[in-house]
């Protein structure tokens, strides 16, 4: 049997600024919602937050 990679791992975004795959900096999770905000940043200096 081959092991399947984690898919619940999000995937980085792409930079709007390059279009390089951008690296995560921390994920903060709203307790009332559950949901999970992730900011990124590229090496172009460019920063985003996702949901």
């Amino acid at each position: 049997m081959v092991a399947k990679p984690e898919s619940n791992k999000p995937t980085p975004p792409k930079c709007n600024r390059c279009g390089m795959a951008m690296t995560a900096l921390y994920s903060i999770l709203d307790p009332r919602s559950g949901k999970q905000a992730r900011a990124f940043r590229c090496e172009c200096g460019e920063r985003t937050v996702s949901e």
